[in-house]
This record gives structure tokens, C-alpha cells and sequence, in this order.
């Protein structure tokens, strides 16, 4: 009987230790598991790190897949949703462009303004393979054939290269004044529209 005891006694000190034991394996790998999202996360960083700052691109947009709705009022040539499409041909980006306008020139000086949306599907960004967009508003003014102006776009849709990037900058078609082949120079930067939303909400408190 004390043999059996004291078995049974062997017996459970040795499934004690051998549990202590298997749990003290697990945790170092709960931890290189986490240690992997975290280094996971920040080569992420990295790539955006990557394509931040300064940029060049030229843009043709020589293709207008819809004209819209065009009319002449008192001299004034009226452009309602054009598009146009094109690629990305020099410069950092790689990619196509959808531009939609609205427009009103005076025919008779050349001058005018304009404004619209664009979408940009991007494939690299200084020679970096991304996959995403970008989507803003430009407006800029017609002074004679050339227009030029400003744009700003915010990465859009979830889970893609450029979801939490903005770009803006200033475009221009010249010297050529031909409104297709357009100079875009800007800066991509790191998207803090989150810290404007809690700056709104901290207003609205107010």
C-alpha cells in the first residue's frame, strides 16, 4: 500500500512538472508570435517611410473617354464632368489617372477656371511596388492655353500600400498649353486625417 502511495505521489509530481514545463515552452512562443506582428508592422512603417517626401510625375491625359456636356454661354465655353484617361510616363509614379472636370473659359482671353476629382491606381512609387490608390480634388485657373493648379488626394480603400498616405502637391501642362500632358510635383506624406477627426470631435465638445 505505501509503494502505491508512494507511486501515485511520483506520478503526479512528475505531471506537475511536466505541465510547468510545457507552459514555460508555450510562452516564448506566444511571444516570438507577437514579436513577429510587431516586426511585421514596423517593416510596414518602413515602406511607407519609403515612399514619403518629394516627388516628380508627368501625367498624360490626351485620352477623353467622356466629354461630358459642353455648351457656349455669352462667350463662356462651359465643361460639365469630362473625363480623361491616362498613364503615369515619367517621373516616381507608375500608374493611371482618371481626371473628371468642370470648367468655364472666356473664349475670348483664354482665361477661366477649373476644378474636379481624380483617382490615381498606383503600381510603384520610387521604383517600389506598391498596390492602391489615391483619390482627391484639384482646381486650378486657365491663363490663355495653360492650366495649372493644386491637387490633394488621400489613400482609399483599407488594407492596401497607401491607405494612410496623402499626396499634394501642384500640376501644370506647361510650356506646352496642349491640356494633356500635365507636370505634377509634390510631396506624399503620412495621412493624419485621424488627428483631424479627434480635433473635430474635440470642438464639437466644446
Amino acid at each position: 500500500m505505501k509503494h502505491r502511495i508512494f507511486l501515485l505521489s511520483v506520478v503526479s509530481a512528475a505531471l506537475i512538472i511536466f505541465g510547468c514545463g510545457q507552459e514555460g515552452l508555450v510562452s516564448p512562443q506566444l511571444t516570438q508570435s507577437e514579436q513577429g506582428t510587431v516586426l511585421a508592422k514596423e517593416n510596414d512603417d518602413d515602406d511607407d517611410d519609403d515612399i514619403e517626401g518629394p516627388f516628380t510625375a508627368t501625367l498624360d491625359l490626351s485620352v477623353v473617354t467622356d466629354p461630358g456636356e459642353v455648351q457656349t454661354i455669352n462667350g463662356v465655353l462651359q465643361i460639365r464632368g469630362q473625363v480623361n484617361e491616362g498613364p503615369f510616363t515619367d517621373g516616381d509614379i507608375e500608374g493611371t489617372a482618371i481626371v473628371v472636370t468642370d470648367a468655364d473659359i472666356d473664349l475670348a482671353t483664354g482665361t477661366g477656371s477649373g476644378g474636379g476629382t481624380f483617382t490615381f491606381e498606383v503600381t510603384k512609387v520610387k521604383g517600389q511596388a506598391v498596390s492602391g490608390s489615391w483619390e482627391g480634388e484639384f482646381e486650378g485657373q486657365f491663363n490663355g492655353p495653360i492650366f495649372s493648379g493644386d491637387f490633394d488626394g488621400r489613400g482609399s480603400g483599407e488594407d492596401d500600400d497607401l491607405e494612410d498616405t496623402r499626396i499634394e502637391g501642384t500640376f501644370t501642362d506647361a510650356p506646352s498649353g496642349d491640356n494633356s500632358m500635365f507636370k505634377l510635383t509634390g510631396t506624399i506624406l503620412e495621412d493624419d486625417d485621424d488627428d483631424d477627426d479627434d480635433d473635430d470631435d474635440d470642438d464639437d465638445d466644446d
